[in-house]
C-alpha cells in the first residue's frame, strides 16, 4: 500500500467511526470495504488492517466512557476477558480459512447488514 491509499483508508475509517462511534455495530463492514476499494486484494491483510483500525476507534470510545463515568466496573473485567478471547479465537480461525472462503463469509454477513430495509 502506498501513502495515498493509507490516507484514504484512514479517512474512510474516520467517517465510519464518526457515523457510529458508540456501539460499533456493523462498523467492520465499512472498515473491510475501504481497503478493498483501494485495491488491497489480500483478505487477510484487509482483516488485519480492520482490526488495527477497530482497536484505535474502540480505544477512543472506551476513553470517552471512562471520562464520562459511564462504565459498569463490575461487568468490565468479564467483557474485557470475553472480547479478548473472542478476538484471539476469531483471528486464529480467520487465518486458517482459505481467502476465497473468508471473503465469501464476509459478503454473506455484510450483504444483509448493509442492504436497504
Amino acid at each position: 500500500m502506498d501513502f495515498f491509499q493509507i490516507v484514504l483508508i484512514g479517512i474512510a475509517a474516520f467517517a465510519a467511526g464518526a457515523v457510529n462511534p458508540v456501539a460499533g455495530g456493523g462498523l467492520g463492514i465499512p472498515l473491510i470495504a475501504a481497503p478493498a476499494m483501494q485495491g488491497v486484494e489480500d483478505v487477510h491483510e484487509i482483516n488485519a488492517l480492520k482490526n488495527r483500525l477497530s482497536a484505535v476507534i474502540y480505544s477512543v470510545t472506551v476513553g470517552t466512557f471512562v471520562v464520562a463515568s459511564a462504565v459498569s466496573w463490575p461487568h468490565a473485567p468479564i467483557m474485557l476477558a470475553t472480547a479478548t478471547l473472542g478476538g484471539y479465537v476469531g483471528a486464529t480461525l480467520a487465518r486458517r480459512i482459505p481467502p476465497v472462503w473468508l471473503r465469501r463469509c464476509i459478503i454473506a454477513v455484510g450483504r444483509p447488514l448493509t442492504a436497504p430495509c
